[in-house]
């Protein structure tokens, strides 16, 4: 069994709901409901557009019907019908809308049109007042009823009961308006009207005075044309006397009987008549999962932007971590360094060297300096070494271990004589005597030195 479907159909009194579904290739009723309410003659007329969407939305819940797919059958009469002359099949619809335009109560702007063809040369148009449609099919919106389709009754009677009957017209009896489609498949006569039905006159002769005004030449007889009646009882039949002098039974269908014919061809086939175009134009299936979409996206955006604010919280609070740090590098290099101001990157290193070699070269005991030394012996005797070497000399000092009767220096430096003027810079200073150094050439470039130097001590212990 196919998806349920559901058609609306609004009548002068009533608001007729159908659910049908595909079974087996067949279109079946599965639920009808109807709700008494007085609709609005036209559009234009003064009315209430929300308690007419919350009449709709109510009759569709009490039949069980789906809300997400729904076709709006219209009354004739809230629409503007005119035939129209059209050069050929291809012919655009902006041209034919312009020759609509003069048969027309509206400016164009103000209608929204669609057109159907019944041979190569005529077109039926119908148009529908833009914004008092807009409005109720928003405020159906609102209330969660999604209209795919905008059909016409006449229209669509005429569809469904050619099909079965053959017949080249219909009849449409309600309350108040009688509704009229002739020959909208290929007849030589074709139009669709509705009129407002006189009380005081027979309506077999209403009938034939507004056939005989539309088609003043050929006025086609409608004795044996179906006739819908859609007034009073939903299952009751209207007497034949009522129409025309006519008697057979045959002709005078039901209301529900025309109702539910209307919504089989309705579900079995889409309306040649649809007037969700243009500015009508449905949103589409996918509308609910494009509004979930952009839900979705806001969310993410929202998200974004709080881990973008605590981000920069967290970047602030980093920031302010490393001014801590570098002041207490700064603090340290002060405090080792007190008299010469070296670049910070420099101090830091030379710093950080100093700690290094502190827990290299002192023991235990030797960690903390003697009263009175500001420095440990090792770093000093290394600054004074550093100190001696010449400023065109460029050293790059891989390791150096520092104590109290060895020095073992190794790195890199240019040439084989810089090696040797470090060597000359540590006889310098007093109480070590370095040795010759070993040098090898790198294939880089440079050469890598190795330079122990002793105290005078440790020569004799030699």
């Amino acid at each position: 069994m196919g998806e349920p479907y559901t058609v609306c159909v609004l009548t002068d009194e009533c608001i007729h709901t159908r659910v049908c579904a595909s079974r087996r290739r067949r279109v079946e009723i599965q639920a009808r409901g109807r709700l008494e309410y007085p609709v609005p003659n036209t559009l234009l007329a003064e009315h209430d557009t929300e308690e007419l969407a919350e009449a709709i939305v109510q009759a569709v819940k009490e039949s069980g019907s789906p809300m997400d797919s729904m076709t709006l059958v219209l009354p004739l009469q809230w629409c503007f019908t005119h035939v129209v002359t059209s050069p050929g099949r291809k012919t655009p619809r902006q041209s034919l809308a312009y020759d609509f335009e003069q048969y027309l109560p509206l400016p164009l702007e103000e209608v929204t049109c669609a057109f159907v063809p019944i041979t190569r040369d005529r077109v039926l148009a119908a148009a529908v007042p833009t914004q008092p449609m807009t409005e109720l099919l928003s405020a159906l919106a609102e209330r969660g009823v999604a209209v795919e389709r905008l059909a016409v009754d006449a229209v669509t009677a005429a569809d469904a009961f050619h099909s079965s009957r053959k017949a080249p017209g219909v009849i449409i009896l309600d309350a108040r308006w009688a509704r009229m489609a002739v020959g909208l498949h290929g007849e030589e006569t074709s139009a669709a009207f509705a009129f407002a039905l006189n009380s005081g006159q027979p309506i077999s002769e209403t009938i034939s005075e507004h056939l005989g005004r539309r088609f003043p030449e050929s006025t086609p007889g409608a004795g044996d044309w179906p006739i819908l009646h859609l007034s009073g009882s939903s299952s009751g039949t209207a007497p034949p006397s009522t129409v025309g002098d006519r008697a057979n039974q045959d002709h005078h269908i039901q209301a529900d009987e025309g109702l539910d014919a209307m919504a089989c061809a309705l579900a079995s086939s889409p309306s040649r008549l649809d007037l969700r175009v243009g500015p009508l134009a449905a949103a589409g299936r996918w509308d609910p999962t494009a509004r979930l979409a952009r839900q979705c996206m806001v969310c993410i955006l929202a998200l974004t932007l709080v881990w973008t604010g605590g981000m920069y919280l967290c970047q602030r609070s980093l920031l302010q971590d490393l001014t801590v740090v570098n002041q207490a590098r700064s603090n340290v290099y002060t405090r080792v360094f007190d008299t010469d101001r070296l670049p910070p990157g420099a101090a830091m290193h030379i710093a950080s060297e100093r700690i290094r070699l502190e827990g290299l070269t002192l023991t235990s005991a030797e960690s903390v300096p003697p009263t009175g030394e500001a420095t440990p012996s090792a770093v000093r005797t290394l600054r004074n070494v550093v100190a001696a070497l010449p400023e065109d000399v460029r050293v790059m000092l891989l390791t150096a271990r520092i104590d109290g009767t060895q020095m073992n220096l190794h790195g890199q430096t240019a040439e084989h004589r810089d090696a040797e003027r470090i060597v000359e810079a540590i006889n310098t200073v007093s109480g070590f005597s370095a040795r010759p150094p070993r040098t090898s050439r790198l294939r880089t470039g440079g050469v890598e030195f190795s330079i122990l130097a002793t105290t005078g001590t440790d020569d004799e212990k030699r």
